[in-house]
């Protein structure tokens, strides 16, 4: 990982590590803000005491002098360490952009899955809203296909600080994935 943007460090705890950190403009305010991954400190895949731990997502946003200020946490959405399944890692990526940040996992065995999970900021309420969730899973037939549901259109306002990364399939309508079109070879 790069070296930490100014300011981070002081937002780690003792025995924690950064996983992954992104810098954009998140709250639309026209100032550089963090989000970041932490974990304990020496996680390695495997590992019974460390690798099955908790990972906490956090969104720092940065004052008008640049001072950076926890505004919101999630200890339930970066899955642990051993929870890919034979692939062990599961985090596969974090991204952010203006307005909003996208957390992805990816994991599984001879049959994979993966999962991803937008967040955009609703200046109405100072707080990120899901807004998309990618689910991902091979099938035998067509290989790996993703289904995609929206906010308001599959599920309704899910704050960041409350979403721990699980569907209660009550609440999403499931739309069936597009399917590719076939050739006849006849």
């Amino acid at each position: 990982m790069d070296a930490l943007p100014k300011g981070l460090r002081a937002l780690v705890p003792d025995g924690h590590e950064v996983l992954a950190w992104r810098q954009a403009d998140l709250d639309r305010d026209g100032r550089p803000d963090l989000v970041f991954i932490l974990q304990r400190t020496g996680s390695v895949p495997f590992d019974g005491d460390r690798g099955d731990a908790p990972r906490a997502m956090v969104v720092a946003l940065a004052d008008s002098r640049g001072r950076l200020r926890v505004v919101a946490h999630n200890d339930g959405i970066v899955r642990c360490q051993n929870c890919g399944g034979t692939w062990p890692e599961p985090f596969d990526e974090l991204l952010a952009h203006r307005g909003g940040f996208t957390l992805s996992h990816y994991g599984g065995s001879r049959w994979r899955w993966s999962e991803s999970w937008r967040f955009e900021f609703d200046a109405r309420s100072g707080q990120w809203l899901l807004a998309a969730a990618e689910m991902g899973a091979d099938t035998e037939d067509e290989g790996h296909q993703v289904r995609v549901y929206r906010r308001n259109q599959h599920f309704g306002r899910i704050r960041f600080d409350d979403f721990k990364g699980d569907i209660e399939t009550r609440r999403w309508q499931h739309v069936a994935p597009p399917r590719p079109r076939r050739s006849d070879s006849r």
